[in-house]
């Protein structure tokens, strides 16, 4: 997403010896996480997918624990949790419990449910565009799994988007939030 640093590089390095199991997308001018994160949906291929934030890590298992947990499961999404897992239906309790925890990273999502659906990351959004794509995920699941094992690893990066804000730059970014959250649920409650 136009580093520049030596991202580009240890990207390339990391890859050389996954024999084709990568796909590197480079892209000249910095197009911001939503717009990327469109750009990957576009092109993967798997079953499912999972988002990792630039500057998180996670277990080195935790890919391998999610999926045998999906399979075996059959469940459109899994998540971590703060081996053993739980469904939990989408009720609005769990919604509303949800909402503002509303991060897609760390977790599986079936790639056929985002593909039938068109979810996409809403580009308008520089804060808070997870929160807008999981509640539409939520309009197609019902129930998710919940896996209470740490696997990833939040790093709070000083002077990061989330971090560095002011509290007018936090009540804007709050308030833009809360207007496609409710007009989200308008365009739901319309479609019925």
């Amino acid at each position: 997403d136009g580093s520049t640093d030596s991202t580009k590089e240890i990207i390339r390095e990391c890859c050389a010896t996954m024999q084709n199991k990568c796909q590197i997308i480079e892209l000249e001018d910095n197009h911001g996480v939503s717009q990327c994160r469109n750009i990957g949906l576009n092109h993967a291929t798997g079953t499912y997918i999972f988002f990792l934030d630039a500057d998180d890590i996670i277990r080195y298992d935790a890919l391998e624990k999610l999926y045998n947990v999906a399979v075996i499961e059959n469940c459109p999404v899994v998540e971590k949790s703060a081996v053993n897992y739980r469904r939990i239906g989408i009720s609005y309790e769990e919604l509303d419990a949800r909402i503002y925890a509303g991060t897609i990273w760390g977790g599986l999502i079936k790639k056929q449910i985002i593909d039938d659906h068109n979810l996409k990351l809403d580009t308008d959004l520089k804060y808070g565009e997870d929160t807008i794509f999981k509640l539409e995920l939520f309009r197609y699941v019902d129930s998710i799994l919940e896996i209470d094992d740490v696997l990833y690893f939040w790093r709070i990066t000083p002077n990061s988007l989330s971090d560095s804000t002011t509290f007018d730059k936090t009540l804007k970014r709050e308030t833009k939030l809360v207007e496609k959250v409710a007009s989200l649920i308008n365009k739901t409650y319309q479609s019925k």
